[in-house]
C-alpha cells in the first residue's frame, strides 16, 4: 500500500489514475484548486486537497502541507505547469531533503510528460530517443518546447527524488477532448446542414493511441515499481506507452 498524492486529480488522466490507485488498495490524495470538485473526489474515495499549486506570498500550499502531515510516498503531477521547476520541483525536493537528513528514505515522484515532445515525422522514436535536442529526429511543436528541459530537470533530480517520466500518447475513451481537433470540425459542418465535410489533418499521419484506462494502469505499475526503475544517477527513467497507432485518414 502507497500514499499517493495526485496533483491534478480532477483532471481527465488523473481522476481515471486515481479510481485505477484504489482499485489497487492505494491510499489516494488528490489536489484540486476549489471545492466545486470536492464531492467527485470524495465519491471515488479520494482524499480531497483544496487550494492552488503554486506558492501565494509567503503561504506554504496546501498540497506541500498534506505531504508532510500524512507521510506521502509519492507524488504524481499531472498540471503540465509551464513555471513547474519553481512550483512544483524545487518544493518537491525542499521536502525531501527534509527526509533524507532524518534518514528517511527519499519522496517519488512521476511527472506526466507526453508523446509530442518526439515531434513529428516519418522516422521512429523510442523513449531512448532524446528530445528537445540538437541531436533529436524531429523537435516539439511550439506549444510544447518548454517540455523537454522539464524531463531533464525530472531525471536530474535523482540525488534528492526518486522521479520517473512518463509520456502516454494520443489519449481516447471516456470524456476526454483530445480530440475535439478533429470532431469539432465534424460537428460544425453537420450543424451547418453541409453535405461535404472538410477535416484539417494529415491524411499521412498515423497517431499512438492509448486508451485512458491504460494509461492509467501505466501510471500505477510506475508508482508501484518506482524504486526498482529511478532514484539512481546511472538510469534514465522516461517511458513512452502507447498500445497502437492507427492512421488519420479514418
Amino acid at each position: 500500500m502507497v500514499r499517493v498524492l495526485v496533483i491534478g486529480a480532477g483532471g481527465y488522466i488523473g481522476l481515471r489514475f486515481s479510481q485505477h490507485l484504489r482499485r489497487a488498495n492505494h491510499i489516494v490524495y488528490g489536489t484540486i484548486r476549489t471545492g466545486i470538485k470536492e464531492n467527485l473526489l470524495f465519491v471515488n474515495e479520494i482524499i480531497p486537497v483544496i487550494g492552488d499549486i503554486e506558492y501565494k506570498d509567503t503561504t506554504t500550499p496546501a498540497w506541500i502541507e498534506a505531504i508532510k502531515a500524512h507521510n506521502i510516498d509519492v507524488v504524481v503531477d499531472f498540471t503540465a505547469l509551464m513555471n513547474f521547476s519553481e512550483a512544483i520541483l524545487q518544493p518537491l525536493i525542499r521536502v525531501s531533503k527534509e527526509r533524507q537528513e532524518l534518514g528517511l528514505p527519499k519522496l517519488g515522484f512521476i511527472y506526466c510528460s507526453g508523446m509530442w515532445c518526439h515531434g513529428s515525422g516519418y522516422e521512429p522514436t523510442s523513449d531512448l530517443s532524446p528530445t528537445g535536442a540538437k541531436t533529436s529526429r524531429h523537435q516539439p511543436p511550439a506549444i510544447i518546447h518548454w517540455r523537454p528541459e522539464v524531463e531533464k530537470q525530472v531525471v536530474a533530480s535523482w540525488e534528492h527524488l526518486t522521479a520517473a517520466v512518463v509520456r502516454p500518447c494520443h489519449v481516447y475513451g471516456g470524456t476526454g477532448n483530445a480530440w475535439d481537433l478533429y470532431f469539432a470540425q465534424i460537428y460544425a459542418e453537420v450543424q451547418e446542414g453541409s453535405t461535404k465535410l472538410t477535416v484539417q489533418a494529415n491524411p499521412d499521419a498515423a497517431p499512438g493511441l492509448i486508451h485512458v484506462d491504460d494509461a492509467a494502469s501505466a501510471f500505477v505499475a510506475a508508482v508501484e515499481k518506482l524504486e526498482l526503475v529511478a532514484g539512481r544517477k546511472d538510469q534514465y527513467p522516461v517511458f513512452d506507452v502507447s498500445t497502437s497507432h492507427e492512421s488519420i485518414a479514418f
